[in-house]
């Protein structure tokens, strides 16, 4: 199939190359660079260049910053084709949804491991019984515990800063609640790894919406312990701030400059690094665990971020591709578990790219 990547960087070229294997690939991004034989790279503004260069895509890829991708995607549904995005936007996904029915658009957001692959847990594991509780706990760390962070960014760093920065939805005892990003700290313990600490950040997502009849929703990150408070005094300090300052007549926001510092010492390189996700979903009687470790494949270079999300999408992709998912309009990947047969398809594929998920119950 003729599937368009919109988005160049550490994971839209993961899934471009994946893709490439089975597919017409073409990526499209201001940034051209780290090309792949047999790819056509078209640099292109998504905000700003004519749209009509992507109608000739039977699937599209978003893989872009969160800041803009909302906007990308008002400017793509209109030419009806099937979209899968992990771009992980502020914006409320449901808003596109009229949008995109209107124009039989098929619109799979938040589709990377989380949220995307933990949703399709959850979503599947409400077809067997009536739950209680779910807690993920999920984070990408380097093995190499570099100070001051001790911490590699996959993505922009600006993309991880919005999620210190975000308010936190999360559901306890039945009642939703807004909570302050980066609080609920506790320690957890991870095999392989060690004592990691976790805190919430807004990852429930649409969650909240799908299963207003679970009493308990949370969601928390993962990071060495230490690297809350580093971040914290940044926010409390002012530097993540988003309102502009003026210096020597130039005017710039805190959070932007922290984003340019934070480049060079975040960038994940040739590091040796995990992602470690943590599902525990609890009914009554019975509590099911779900467990990914993954680290970096040094035969393909791909990073475990990289891998874990961009695989999870282009599963999503296959799907699409095999005519295998009917909803219109805006999908959520816990609709894609809730569907036995796409959920087993999309385990096999991350299976298939050494990804396994290691699932437990025990009876409570």
């Amino acid at each position: 199939m003729k599937i368009y990547v919109i988005g160049n960087g550490l994971v839209g070229n993961v899934i471009a190359k994946d893709l490439n294997e089975n597919h017409d690939v073409s990526v499209f991004d201001l940034n051209i660079n780290n090309q792949v034989d047999g790819i056509r790279y078209i640099k292109f503004n998504i905000l700003e260049d004519d749209i009509a260069i992507l109608n000739k895509a039977e699937i599209i890829v978003l893989a872009v910053p969160g800041s803009i991708a909302f906007k990308a995607l008002e400017r793509i549904i209109p030419l009806g084709k099937k979209i899968v995005d992990i771009s992980f936007f502020p914006e409320n996904a449901s808003l596109l949804n009229e949008l995109a029915t209107k124009h039989n658009t098929q619109l799979i957001v938040d589709c990377g491991v989380a949220p995307g692959l933990c949703n399709m847990f959850l979503g599947h594991q409400s077809t067997f019984s009536e739950i209680e509780e779910y807690k993920c706990y999920v984070g990408g760390l380097p093995f190499e515990r570099t100070l001051p962070w001790q911490y590699k960014a996959p993505f922009s760093p600006s993309d991880v800063l919005e999620e210190y920065t975000r308010p936190v939805y999360i559901r306890e005892n039945g009642i939703n609640k807004t909570v302050e990003a980066m609080s609920g700290l506790e320690v957890i313990n991870i095999d392989s790894v060690g004592t990691l600490e976790a805190f919430y950040t807004d990852g429930l997502r649409s969650l909240l919406l799908s299963f207003p009849d679970i009493p308990n929703l949370v969601e928390k990150t993962l990071r060495y312990p230490g690297y809350i408070d580093k971040i914290k005094f940044l926010r409390d300090t002012g530097f993540l701030s988003t309102d502009e300052i003026e210096i020597k007549g130039t005017k710039i926001s805190p959070f932007e400059l922290t984003s340019k510092l934070l480049i060079d010492q975040w960038q994940l390189k040739d590091d040796m690094e995990f992602t470690a996700m943590k599902v525990i979903i609890s009914s009554k009687d019975q509590r099911v665990t779900h467990i990914l470790f993954d680290n970096k494949d040094f035969v393909s270079g791909f990073s475990s971020m990289a891998r874990t999300t961009g695989f999870t999408a282009n599963a999503a992709v296959e799907l699409f591709a095999n005519d295998m998912i009917k909803e219109q309009g805006v999908i959520f990947p816990e609709d894609i578990g809730k569907n036995a047969d796409n959920f087993k398809f999309v385990i096999d594929y991350l299976e298939e790219r050494n990804i396994f998920i290691e699932i437990s119950q025990e009876d409570i």
